[in-house]
């Protein structure tokens, strides 16, 4: 079996790397690691206390908009691997991840509706370990249920984020 390649968003800085540990150990693993600079540069749209699928739907697209000079290196790399296994994530793995989620079930020919549904799955997954992500609700202040709101991944954020790219760029690709 092919090891896979993991995608990682962007280097760790110090203090992930203190709490999440280094990834040389998947390195020795046999696990090729690929980096590539995905930021959300401006989370304006998602700093209030209970952000809506349409406010993280404008967050998305702000990434989406960041990133746009970087797909061709991104595609690129992907088209390297010639169907070796994939694994990418970030932090939580529903903003970023979702958004390369969403580019990737495009390319293969994924609709929206498909889209929706695999981004509304992260919700089962992030939901039961909201422990994990304690110390970003203590940064903003928040409760455990007031910061369940941001974890809680609605098929329609990804149906706005299309339409968003839709009426911009006239779709994906």
């Amino acid at each position: 079996h092919e090891r896979p390649k993991l995608l990682t968003y962007r280097p760790r800085g110090e203090s992930e790397l203190r709490r999440y540990g280094r990834a040389e150990s998947l390195a020795q693993a046999g696990i090729s690691i690929l980096r590539w600079p995905v930021m959300a540069r401006d989370a304006s749209a998602i700093a209030g206390r209970r952000p809506t699928s349409e406010d993280y739907a404008r967050y998305y697209f702000s990434i989406l908009n960041d990133m746009i000079a970087t797909l061709p290196e991104l595609f690129a790399a992907l088209a390297a691997l010639k169907g070796a296994p994939l694994l990418f994530g970030c932090h939580a793995g529903k903003d970023r991840t979702s958004l390369v989620a969403m580019l990737l079930l495009h390319v293969c020919g994924a609709g929206t509706s498909v889209i929706a549904r695999d981004h509304e799955r992260s919700r089962a997954c992030l939901l039961p370990h909201l422990h994990h992500f304690r110390d970003n609700l203590e940064r903003k202040g928040e409760t455990p249920e007031e910061y369940a709101v941001r974890l809680d991944t609605r098929g329609e954020t990804m149906l706005r984020t299309l339409e968003l790219i839709d009426g911009t760029f006239g779709g994906i690709g």
